[in-house]
């Protein structure tokens, strides 16, 4: 058996045992008022004193001024494992060994002081260890000297046990935490509050009179629970911000702690019980030092961030989710020609042509998923010449995701726009020319006419578009604006690398094939055909290359034949799809196969598919699967497809082997 001290029990506990034990008092109380009646009806007080023992909430004893134990009731035998007749007339070294020295001692300081005692006791049982909270009182003769001593034991091992639980959670609570009973004694102090006061547990708690506002204040003062007792407006006027409601305060300001002068929000709030009675208060503290500083920061930020976007040459917009502009630069006045003032508080729409508007529109509604867009304009200037600007939109999010405002930033491209559309218009009537000359004359013809009209003005665009990238590098532009300047000029040179690659293909088309064929394994031919393509990731590529003799190619040529396959594949599953490319052993054939599973051909289309300048797509010369043709046809092989619309296409290639010597020496096929 331990004896324990009576701190850590909470107040609430406290106030159920002292509850228990005052009703243990007054029954003790009629017991000994009873005990001194007269004699005649001692059976039938004796069955009553039994009867209000055993009613008792706890465990009753009785011991005479010589420390003998006199009575007891039932729940005292069960405490202590003892029948009745084990008990009476037995000293506490018999009746509980393991603490007698102590309760000998406490209870020789009872019957000298007189008076009430109380403690807690731990007792060590069987089924393991039980906390009782003991309540003694002397009892007194009709002359009132002391008889002996009567007391109750009140089981509040669960009371322990929640105590320590929620002295465990406070102490796991990441912010400094303090509780005060209502007497304002410190009761908890956890181990956040310790790390920032470097003040430890032990040392503060039972302290009251303002004791825990040192640490904070270098003095004696009400904190932020404190007010919640006792309002005091003196207190209250030095927080940077304070509001209460009730029983509940909230407020801001500045403490000291072992990481110098700290800003910080605390809660402070009052505990009551179940029945409306006051147990204490606790307070909470956040250090947001760094959000002050951080919200200091942006407010500072934001004043050289409007200063700089005012200067900038791009026309800068801000807008609500609901479209209405909260902000606009200076660029954006002269680029729209109407004032600021004007412009604020429009809807951002208005600025726009119907068919914009629902592009832009369409683009705010996925801007959650899609945050950053591109979008163009075109705005009729005063003169009646066409303004066009490319924008790029941001969407911009608070700290929970929700989209709070969006931010445009605008480029004038109409000089960019006109040379696109130059190049554009450029590239298609040459391109119109091209098929019409393909049915007018021979592709040798063409080739020699339409190189010779392309070159000089490609190269004449390309000498411009290198002149535009250096412009991009003016320090002076904003960077954003060279970004714009150097998209465009990546665009206007890959119309010149396309109408160049058109070129080729018909130079290549027109001039005579001189094959170098060497024997080439087929995987070989096609691992290098795959290097050259870019394969997206929702295209599943399955190959199935299980032949051992290799075909007779140029390797060069029959390269690009594969490479052109691939890519037709690829481009027929814009959505994704299968791609397999198969080799088989026909015996004196090799089958080479490319397989996909994309939108399929037309039938009407598989006769003409082959034919030179024909072609299904938007773009292109219409020379690939021609070239393609005619490179397999000068290796000897065939070349064929089938396809269905909706389900793919299969391009098949025919190969002979190259001839083996054979064991005299003449070459033989297999």
């Amino acid at each position: 058996m331990l004896i324990v001290g009576g701190e850590g029990l909470p107040q609430e506990s406290k106030v159920a045992v002292e509850q228990i034990s005052r009703a243990a008092s007054m029954r003790l109380e009629l017991l000994i008022e009873l005990s001194k009646e007269e004699n005649a009806a001692l059976d039938q007080k004796a069955r009553l004193l039994r009867k209000l023992m055993d009613s008792v909430p706890g465990a009753v004893f009785f011991k005479n001024k010589d420390m003998l134990f006199e009575d007891c009731n039932r729940e005292f035998e069960i405490v202590v494992g003892l029948p009745k007749e084990s008990i009476i007339g037995k000293t506490v070294e018999e009746v509980l060994p393991e603490s007698a020295r102590f309760i000998k001692q406490k209870d020789e300081e009872l019957l000298q002081m007189g008076g009430i005692q109380s403690y807690e006791l731990e007792i060590k049982t069987g089924i393991g260890s039980k906390t009782f909270f003991v309540q003694k009182s002397v009892v007194l003769d009709p002359d009132g000297k002391i008889q002996g001593l009567v007391g109750v034991m009140v089981d509040i091992s669960e009371l322990k046990k929640t105590a320590r639980f929620m002295t465990a959670i406070i102490d796991s609570i990441p912010d400094p935490v303090f509780v005060v009973d209502k007497d304002r004694r410190v009761i908890e102090w956890n181990r956040a509050i310790e790390d920032l006061t470097g003040i430890p547990k032990d040392s503060i708690v039972g302290k009251g009179e303002y004791e825990y506002a040192v640490p904070f204040y270098g003095e004696r003062r009400p904190l932020l629970l404190d007010l919640l007792f006792e309002s005091d407006a003196r207190y209250a006027r030095l927080y940077t911000r304070f509001e209460r409601t009730n029983a509940r305060a909230v407020a801001e300001g500045y403490i000291n702690s072992k990481r110098g002068r700290r800003y910080v929000i605390g809660h402070a709030s009052l505990i009551y019980d179940s029945a409306g009675n006051l147990l204490g208060g606790v307070e909470t503290f956040k250090d947001i030092t760094d959000h002050k500083e951080l919200e200091e920061a942006l407010r500072q930020s934001e004043g050289r961030y409007r200063a700089i976007v005012d200067d900038l040459t791009e026309a800068i917009v801000r807008f609500k989710p609901d479209g209405e502009i909260t902000f606009v630069n200076r660029a954006f006045e002269q680029m729209m020609g109407i004032p600021k003032d004007s412009i604020v508080g429009m809807n951002v729409l208005d600025l726009m042509s119907e068919e914009e508007r629902k592009e832009v529109v369409a683009l705010l509604d996925k801007a959650n998923e899609n945050p950053v867009a591109k979008f163009m304009t075109k705005e009729a200037k005063p003169d009646g010449s066409m303004l066009w600007i490319m924008w790029i939109g941001r969407a911009i999010f608070d700290s929970v995701g929700r989209i709070v405002e969006f931010q445009a930033a605008g480029q004038d491209i109409t000089a960019f726009k006109r040379i696109e559309d130059e190049l554009k218009n450029l590239v298609e009537e040459r391109t119109r020319k091209l098929q019409e000359a393909e049915r007018l004359a021979t592709i040798g013809q063409i080739a020699a006419s339409v190189g010779h009209d392309l070159r000089a003005p490609l190269q004449s665009i390309m000498n411009n578009a290198y002149l535009l990238g250096i412009s991009a590098s003016d320090p002076s532009l904003p960077e954003k604006s060279s970004a714009e300047i150097l998209e465009l000029q990546k665009k206007i040179e890959r119309q010149v690398q396309y109408m160049s690659g058109i070129i080729g293909d018909i130079r290549d088309f027109s001039r005579n094939l001189v094959l170098d064929k060497r024997p080439v394994p087929v995987q070989t031919l096609v691992q290098e055909a795959l290097s050259m393509v870019s394969l997206p990731q929702n295209v599943i590529l399955s190959l199935n290359l299980d032949i051992r003799d290799p075909v007779l190619v140029d390797q060069g040529m029959f390269t690009r034949v594969l490479v052109n396959l691939i890519t037709n594949a690829i481009e027929s599953m814009p959505k994704g799809g299968n791609l397999e490319i198969n080799a088989r052993d026909l015996g004196e054939w090799v089958a080479i196969e490319v397989k996909d599973t994309g939108v399929g051909i037309p039938k009407e289309h598989l006769d003409k598919l082959f034919t030179p300048l024909f072609t299904t797509k938007s773009k292109g010369s219409g020379l690939g699967l021609a070239i393609c043709k005619r490179i397999v046809e000068a290796h000897g092989g065939k070349i064929r497809v089938e396809s269905q619309v909706g389900e793919g296409s299969s391009f098949i290639i025919e190969l002979h082997k190259p001839a083996k010597p054979s064991k005299s020496g003449i070459e033989q096929k297999d």
